[in-house]
């Protein structure tokens, strides 16, 4: 195995941790000190270290030592989400496995994702035995700009690492310098602490030290979970008053370990919420550190996702449709109804933006949704899909998605739901749809994945049966799982006009109060159908663009047809606005 410039035996054979590590003969201790050294240019108003390119790679070279000796004896130093790769258990709290000699283990954090840590916080208050949960939300001051070296150094002992990684530790941290201009003058200044931005080690460093902080609160009973420098203390209590004494103990012994480690929590923006169990929002519990009360909220942004009091999620659903719908608006307004962004580009900006921001956290609360928040969520998503499809804002909601060809809001989510569950071999159960036990998402020989996604399209293959409106849409595209195999259906405006029924119609435009009239000059109510299959005056349109005898399910089978149905529709609506300019159809009515 190769590690850096050097061999798996080259790192296990005596000698010179510098030579084993790059590869080199002689190095003169210049070059030594000289990679450490960073210079910090000032962007605007944030600092930022540079170095050089052959510096990057030698502090990779020193940097593969340690990672090689935490993955090879199991030393899983760090539970704190985000910088620890590898599979993750959401049944249960992971243990972290210390070191052979301590063979210590931290419930309270876990590794992974941020839905992993936002699962970890829905499990513990779920499990909680008391009446109330409160939990206490930790904002680190300056994190990473704070991580004391000497106290890394004492971790990395306190878990009996092998002499020649901390050795190869000790030199990493020895004779670093930062320089800066201070007017013309160049000046130089030690440095003991902090993860220069992009660092290689940096992560690394960081949970070394910050879990000896969770270590040491785990191990006094305290309920804790951290994604990174994120950090909730979770205190459990039958009383107010009993709470207010616990969660003032919890605050104090925190403030007093990340001292220990020269750590400063914030206490301006270190706030409380409760989240489970009920008291007077005029009356929160109070929570005094050293003259400093801690800030009670009724709502917090944790990891992405805004909870409120209970664990409540209508906030959140709010804050990500609107935050959504924004965004996408941003690149809708470079597709007009003949320019722009066309059909195959906006749908890739839907999956990619639009659903990752409205989606973000599903695996963690599309469980926990209730029906008006299913219902805000595809509100969301028919606004986008009607810019998407280029269609007008009294088309149906229930044809968007077929339309366009992805599904709806509410399966999308249950799919990934399901999706991240069968992945972390986790039993799955979407209420009415799909079930998997145990056995089953263990089992690799079944598809457990196509179980799922067959199941959902079921669900929307009935849902779109049974819809009361869409009926002219359902006729061209009856079945959802071929509309989703026809990628050559790429609806315009003019199409999608044909598709739904909404359009330059005079049937449609009546029914509006938009045209006092609603026949064509045959005497038939001039409707899309109408247009499209029975009205004399489109005959030579349709031998033109060979549709005459075809069904409407016929028309978007093929690309052929497709694209003769898209010609059709141009010329058509072309000649109805032509001829409605004319005066036939009758004025706009006023309102009033």
């Amino acid at each position: 195995m190769q590690f850096g410039s050097c061999t798996e035996e080259q790192l296990n054979s005596e000698g010179d941790v510098w030579r084993a590590v790059t590869g080199r003969e002689n190095e003169a201790e210049e070059s030594v000190v000289l990679w450490k050294h960073s210079v910090v240019r000032e962007v605007q108003h944030l600092g930022v270290c540079s170095r050089r390119t052959s510096a990057n790679e030698e502090r990779r070279g020193q940097t593969s030592r340690l990672h090689h000796f935490i993955r090879r004896k199991n030393h899983k130093s760090c539970g704190v989400c985000g910088f620890i790769a590898g599979p993750v258990e959401i049944d249960q709290t992971p243990l972290v496995a210390i070191c052979k000699p301590k063979n210590l283990k931290i419930a309270n954090v876990c590794r992974g994702s941020a839905t992993d840590a936002l699962l970890a916080l829905e499990r513990k208050v779920a499990m909680a035995e008391s009446k109330y949960v409160l939990g206490v939300f930790v904002d680190i001051r300056g994190a990473f700009d704070n991580v004391w070296w000497p106290a890394v150094l004492r971790e990395v002992l306190y878990r009996d690492c092998d002499r020649r990684s901390y050795r190869l530790l000790v030199d990493y941290f020895r004779d670093r310098r930062v320089m800066y201009r201070e007017g013309m003058n160049t000046r130089a200044k030690a440095v003991t602490k902090g993860c220069p931005q992009g660092s290689v080690l940096g992560p690394r460093l960081w949970n070394l030290l910050f879990d000896g902080v969770l270590r040491r609160l785990s191990e006094s009973g305290r309920d804790v979970i951290a994604y990174a420098d994120d950090l909730v203390v979770l205190v459990t209590e039958n009383s107010r008053a009993a709470l207010e004494r616990t969660a003032t103990d919890v605050v104090a012994q925190l403030i007093a370990l990340c001292g220990e480690v020269r750590l400063t929590v914030s206490r301006e923006k270190t706030v409380m919420m409760l989240l489970r169990g009920h008291l007077s929002a005029d009356r929160p519990p109070i929570v005094d550190v050293e003259g400093v009360r801690v800030r009670a909220v009724r709502e917090f942004k944790y990891l992405g996702v805004t909870l409120s009091a209970g664990m409540g999620l209508d906030t959140h659903v709010e804050t990500v449709s609107a935050k959504a719908i924004n965004c996408m608006a941003k690149v809708t307004r470079l597709a007009g109804a003949g320019w722009g962004y066309e059909f195959n580009g906006l749908v890739t900006w839907y999956r990619g933006l639009f659903l990752g921001i409205l989606l973000y956290g599903v695996q963690f609360w599309a469980h926990r949704l209730k029906e008006r928040h299913w219902k805000k969520l595809a509100s969301a998503q028919r606004t986008v899909l009607l810019k998407v499809n280029r269609a007008y804002r009294t088309a149906p909601t229930v044809a968007m998605p077929v339309l366009a060809g992805v599904l709806p809001i509410r399966y999308e989510a249950w799919w990934r739901w399901a999706a991240y569950r069968i992945k972390r071999r986790v039993p799955v159960c979407v209420p009415g749809i799909v079930e998997l036990t145990a056995e089953q998402v263990e089992d690799r020989s079944v598809r457990r994945y196509a179980i799922v996604k067959d199941a959902l399209m079921t669900a929307w293959q009935r849902d779109w049966e049974a819809a009361s409106t869409g009926r002219l849409t359902y006729e061209f595209l009856p079945d959802v799982r071929d509309r989703m195999s026809k990628k050559f259906i790429r609806p315009d405006f003019e199409v999608t006009q044909f598709l739904v029924g909404h359009g330059e119609f005079l049937a449609k435009l009546h029914s509006l109060g938009l045209r006092d009239q609603d026949k064509c000059s045959c005497g038939e109510p001039e409707t899309a159908r109408h247009v499209l299959v029975d009205c004399a005056r489109y005959n030579d349109l349709r031998e033109q663009f060979r549709l005459r005898g075809l069904t409407l399910r016929d028309m978007v089978g093929r690309p052929g047809t497709m694209d003769d149905l898209r010609s059709f529709a141009r010329a058509a609506l072309k000649r109805l606005v032509a001829w409605h300019a004319s005066g036939v159809g009758g004025a706009v009515q006023q309102a009033g």
